[in-house]
């Protein structure tokens, strides 16, 4: 016991220093996980509140976005089966060379390629023609002013005939594209 009471001084510190490690240390670790806890549930309100903040705003874009998809899909070709689609456009097409007084020396169907992301499929057309020049320009504006999309993605020419009076004769290779609708 008089042992015990000569270091009296350092036990009664090692005691502390027990007490300090299996009872304060784990309570301030305990604290500062909570504290981080809520910090993160600080920020993620903060988040909802911004974007329930800005509802209104998302609405706007939302709409407008609806409006411009809706003005967009009325570009594309109904859906129709694949040999429907080309044989309708072909006629089409064909009606239309002639009206323009456009010879059609040969048409072709290239690769066809699906945008999956979008629902649409790019029709890929090969044209051979020839014709009075004033007539293909006629025919270049009747594209343009399709209600369909028809884009112009080559135009390989050669001209003959050509006088100061008149733009003479046009001869060449036409690669169009047209969209549908991929999904009935």
């Amino acid at each position: 016991m008089a042992e015990l009471k000569k270091h009296g001084l350092l036990l009664s510190f090692m005691a502390f220093l027990i007490v300090a490690k299996f009872i304060v240390v784990p309570i301030f670790d305990w604290q500062n996980i909570q504290f981080q806890s809520i910090k993160l549930l600080e920020k993620k309100q903060q988040k909802i509140t911004t974007v329930l903040g800005s509802e209104h705003k998302t609405s706007e874009i939302n709409a407008s976005l609806i409006k411009i998809n809706t003005q967009a899909s009325k570009l594309f070709f109904p859906y129709q089966t694949e040999s429907t689609f080309k044989l309708k456009q072909q006629q089409m097409f064909e009606s239309l060379l002639a009206k323009k007084q456009v010879k059609i020396e040969r048409i072709a169907w290239q690769v066809i390629t699906e945008f999956d992301d979008l629902a649409v499929k790019r029709y890929q057309l090969q044209l051979s023609i020839k014709g009075n020049t004033n007539q293909i320009i006629e025919l270049f504006l009747a594209f343009e002013n399709n209600e369909k999309l028809i884009d112009i993605k080559d135009f390989n020419v050669s001209f003959k005939g050509q006088r100061e009076n008149t733009l003479g004769q046009l001869s060449g290779n036409l690669t169009l594209l047209l969209y549908a609708v991929n999904k009935a």
